[in-house]
């Protein structure tokens, strides 16, 4: 039996007939979804007027995709994970006995082509692979890979970062008040390969690295690195005390305000570009103001390459991922506010002259606003007449979002998506600390062998054989 828990635990007694499975029993990171919305509209304005997002023959995503609203489908989209909706209407979302849940009646089903829902048992040719024409002779047939649920449960988001705060207030790093830069990168220091995180605040800037040991370190004044560790309020000081243990680092920076501008580096859009999270290094930035992002943010060891490509017969040939024992991973979360991807467009004093992205930016890593969207700054800033000059956000990770932030127009006005899926957040994997879903789930898994990773999968169609399953809440929300 196996159990995860965050900060709570389960105690479960079972007695199974196949040793080579087991029983998981968890909390599950929201990190394991491709994509998530809790309002499937781009903004709270377009759900008014009833504004919808429409998947189109241009979407593909490897990964599982959930919404608590309805998806709208034209042409052929393409889905290689599972995919859920929980079918709340539009403005139907609000609180149920103090929590975020459906107001109105579910109504499970899809929108194809128009704003007239479907529903899968009376109005779908086939539940798992609905094909929906218009009188025009326009067809909407998503392409599923994997399952499809038309009424799963409301999947509630949280409010706060509270657990992440305590995490880096313990083992981590605790920030207070503004950002004005958060800088990431890979770089030797003393001999070897190092995470640094370099940060400013109220113009004072402090450097501090880490390698695989979690042992940290800190620049001082003279540019050499000593050893550190945390005074008696858990600020990182420098260690004058050769026998006294120096301080670990558990890879969760909390900050309490915004993040103004966050960055890889010097080198992280250059040719050849430098990683922004070393090979060893798993980190979470937490938040609840808005963070900036300003350059590509990328990992030593990516687990994947490549992109999603569509075929002439309208099939789908995914990314390559053959790296998937890399133990680098970022996650990104805001709890109340947004996530901006910086263009170029939206510097206010002329393209380009503010810190901003590149064209093709590459972000790999896990972005989640619970409260708001994960959008770039700038998506309605013209560029010139070419439909997006700037190319594409390529993701590897996911995005998590209470609204489907905009990236840009079909006018040519900021960038494409193109998003990869980190298979590794399917495994139970996940950044440190990174938020969880507030019910448990109850699930039977088995591990095998993928490029030398060990890793573990759901099964469906086995009936789990024993006596007795019982478990006990030691502590944390059922």
């Amino acid at each position: 039996m196996k159990g995860l828990a965050g900060n709570s635990s389960q105690n479960i007694q079972a007695r199974a007939a196949q040793s080579e499975n087991f029983l998981l029993v968890s909390r599950q990171p929201f990190s394991r979804y491709a994509l998530f919305t809790n309002h499937h509209f781009a903004t709270a304005g377009d759900e008014e007027i009833n504004k919808r997002v429409t998947f189109t023959d241009r979407t593909m995503f490897s990964g599982p995709v959930h919404t608590n609203q309805h998806f709208l489908f034209e042409g052929k989209p393409w889905f290689g994970g599972s995919v859920s909706s929980a079918g709340c209407p539009q403005s139907g979302i609000g609180l149920v006995a103090g929590a975020a849940n459906c107001i109105q009646e579910r109504q499970p089903g899809a929108f194809f082509g128009n704003n007239t829902l479907l529903t899968p048992q009376a109005r779908f040719n086939s539940v798992d692979a609905p094909l929906v024409c218009s009188a025009d002779g326009q067809c909407g047939a998503p392409q599923f890979a994997n399952s499809v649920t038309w009424d799963q449960g409301y999947v509630e988001l949280p409010t706060n970062n509270e657990e992440q705060q305590s995490a880096a207030t313990t083992l981590g790093l605790a920030l207070t008040g503004e950002v004005s830069e958060l800088q990431l990168r890979q770089a030797q220091v003393l001999g070897q390969a190092r995470q640094l995180i370099r940060y400013t605040q109220d113009g004072k800037t402090t450097q501090l690295a880490y390698g695989a040991d979690k042992k940290l370190l800190i620049q001082v004044q003279d540019g050499s690195w000593q050893p550190a560790k945390r005074d008696l309020l858990g600020a990182i000081v420098v260690n004058t005390n050769s026998t006294a243990a120096g301080a670990l680092f558990n890879g969760v920076i909390s900050v309490t305000g915004d993040v103004q501008h966050l960055n890889g580096g010097p080198a992280a859009d250059t040719v050849p570009s430098e990683p922004s999270i070393a090979a060893f290094a798993a980190l979470t930035l937490a938040t609840p103001g808005k963070v900036a992002v300003t350059s590509s943010l990328t990992y030593a060891s990516p687990p994947c390459t490549g992109e999603h490509v569509r075929n002439s017969d309208g099939t789908v040939t995914p990314a390559a991922c053959n790296n998937l024992n890399a133990r680098n991973m970022l996650g990104i979360y805001s709890s109340a506010g947004d996530i901006e991807l910086v263009s170029p467009a939206s510097c206010p004093l002329g393209f380009g002259t503010c810190a901003s992205l590149p064209a093709n930016a590459r972000i790999q890593a896990v972005l989640m606003a619970s409260q708001g969207a994960v959008r770039v700054r700038g998506h309605d800033k013209p560029v010139n007449t070419s439909n997006f000059e700037l190319g594409n956000i390529q993701l590897l990770g996911g995005v998590i979002e209470n609204y489907y932030g905009a990236f840009g127009l079909t006018g040519g006005q900021g960038y494409g998506r193109n998003f990869v899926y980190d298979p590794r957040m399917n495994d139970g994997i996940a950044p440190p600390s990174f938020p969880t879903e507030r019910r448990w789930t109850v699930g039977l898994r088995t591990e095998k062998m993928v490029n030398d990773a060990m890793v573990s999968t759901p099964l469906s169609g086995i009936r789990l054989s024993g006596d007795m399953i019982s478990t006990g809440q030691v502590g944390g929300t059922p």
